[in-house]
């Protein structure tokens, strides 16, 4: 069904098991991850994923694999490998390829383990969150058959999907390979065309981002080939309005709210590049919270296939199973946002931007909850785009507060805070967030810092802000100290905010993006009042 219709479309799907002609092309897999197949060279291997991509999807042949860009790019690689150190040709030839090949083949194995090993978690929830639930967590998978499609997860519908790890896995090595199918612009992804595949990355290999991407996913691969993780993910949708979740927030349901401002705690960054280590320095670091912000695209995963390397494409490769969920959700609408709990983080990384490059191995030690899932989840929520100074109306205000408040808030059988749907999930006391839309979407730091505020105390959680060493971040530590000591609700600050608004005192920066004095204003209002602003 067109993603745009009236009911969702639950049986999409963009995996190649889709495809008339996957049995070839698994026996092929079956073949290389067996041995009776060798590859030894880069050529021969560019060859050979286009030759499965073009018998996958006959239609669309010589779309999907640039061979002559492939192999320049694997060249690259590994000849810089053979004067710096790294992975070899040989080596992955012998062995990464192999195991790749032979766990992209399992995928419909895979698939229906993964139902029959989550059927009863999902289950054990839904019963607690009552039969409309029930029904929509479950769909109708036939477990007895031989072939099972991940279920989708498509825009203006909650929803939930769970898969174990070992299946991400597969699903992963698919895309690895250039076997997925090309997913069509405007619903799932927004490059045409090129679908959830990871050949792109490769094609670039030449520059250092590209190559720590790379990097990340092959010592992806190389510690799951000694042993596959056995742990659960879940992906959620979380959307305001519908029947069994919050209504969106208005403006004069926030000038009333006494709802008490939760703690913001301004994390100052350690000073040093962007390569040290140190505790806090970042929000994925940061191990003292288990809700951690992913500053996303409305398509989730940004350009982390192709050049982009700011903070949501990083997350993603150093969290490598979120890139699975490129293939589950459709773009996000204005009052929704996705919550993906129980991805383990293998890497480390240096650098940002097009400095960036993998940093290492890590070894993720946080606790297990009783459904296998790590105690943790990444909130994905996109922030308005190039904004300019039509941020400071109020419509956009609610626009951005509605979204941070559904990205913080409890997945739930009713309003935030409620009985939740998934008690086993990460304790949700504080989430660790920063300039959320503040860089390439040219946010305003300040408004967006207090915007967070307002949402999280509406949601119910606290906030652990990392500043990153930004000058414009400067007062943030002051102000959040004097907005603890003096304005005591929601109703409180938000008023405020609508007052200041008022005032205009905002401009472009040196970057041509526009900045507000709103950090000075609000300092320069609380060392006027007395008594507490809420308390009058």
């Amino acid at each position: 069904m067109d993603p745009d219709g009236d009911e969702p479309m639950l049986r999409q799907t963009f995996l190649p098991t889709s495809s008339s002609h996957w049995r070839p092309v698994q026996a092929e897999l079956q073949a290389v991850g067996s041995g009776e197949r060798c590859v030894r060279s880069v050529r021969e291997y560019a060859n050979l994923l286009a030759s499965w991509s073009s018998t996958l999807y006959p239609s669309d042949a010589g779309e999907l694999i640039d061979t002559r860009r492939l192999e320049g790019g694997l060249c690259h690689f590994f000849e810089t490998n053979r004067l710096k150190g790294g992975i070899s040709e040989d080596e992955f030839f012998t062995d990464l390829f192999p195991f790749v090949a032979e766990i992209a083949a399992a995928i419909d194995a895979q698939l229906v383990e993964s139902a029959q090993a989550c059927r009863d978690h999902t289950m054990a929830i839904a019963r607690r969150a009552g039969p409309a639930f029930e029904a929509e967590l479950l769909g109708e998978e036939n477990l007895e058959s031989n072939h099972f499609e991940i279920r989708q997860l498509p825009s203006g519908h909650c929803g939930t999907v769970w898969l174990t790890q070992a299946a991400a896995a597969a699903v992963l090595a698919c895309s690895f390979l250039g076997l997925c199918p090309p997913v069509p612009r405007g619903s799932y992804y927004p490059m045409e065309g090129t679908g959830v595949n990871f050949t792109a990355i490769m094609y670039d290999l030449h520059y250092r981002s590209q190559r720590g991407k790379f990097e990340c996913l092959l010592n992806y691969f190389g510690r799951i080939s000694a042993k596959l993780p056995d742990g659960c993910l879940t992906f959620t949708r979380k959307v305001l309005g519908q029947e069994h979740s919050a209504a969106p927030l208005t403006a004069a349901e926030l000038r009333r709210s006494v709802t008490p401002l939760a703690a913001l705690c301004a994390m100052e960054r350690h000073r040093g590049s962007w390569s040290a280590e140190g505790p806090f320095t970042r929000i994925e670091d940061d191990t003292a919270v288990t809700l951690r912000a992913d500053f996303a695209n409305m398509y989730l995963g940004g350009g982390v296939l192709h050049s982009g390397c700011v903070q949501e494409e990083i997350l993603f490769v150093v969290f490598p199973e979120l890139l699975v969920g490129m293939l589950l959700c459709q773009r996000m609408g204005d009052r929704e946002a996705l919550e993906i709990a129980g991805v383990e983080r293998f890497n480390r990384y240096t650098g940002y931007g097009y400095q960036f490059a993998y940093g290492g191995d890590y070894a993720d030690a946080t606790p297990l909850d009783a459904f296998r899932r790590r105690r943790c989840a990444v909130l994905a929520f996109d922030a308005l785009a190039q904004p300019g100074a039509a941020q400071f109306e109020l419509g956009y205000m609610l626009r951005e507060v509605n979204k941070a408040y559904v990205a913080f808030g409890e997945p739930s059988a009713g309003a935030h805070r409620s009985t939740p749907l998934d008690p086993e999930g990460p304790e949700r006391a504080t989430v660790a967030t920063g300039h959320w839309g503040c860089g390439a979407f040219g946010g305003d730091v300040a408004l967006k810092a207090m915007l967070q505020w307002v949402a999280a105390a509406e949601a119910g959680v606290g906030l652990r802000y990392h500043c990153f060493g930004d000058e414009r971040a400067a007062l943030l530590p002051k102000v959040a100290l004097q907005v603890s000591l003096k304005v005591r609700t929601v109703g409180a600050l938000w008023t405020l905010l609508e007052r200041f608004i008022g005032t205009r005192r905002w401009g472009e920066n040196s970057k041509g993006w526009v900045e507000s004095e709103l950090f000075q204003w609000l300092l320069e209002e609380l060392d006027k009042s007395t008594p507490e602003l809420g308390q009058e």
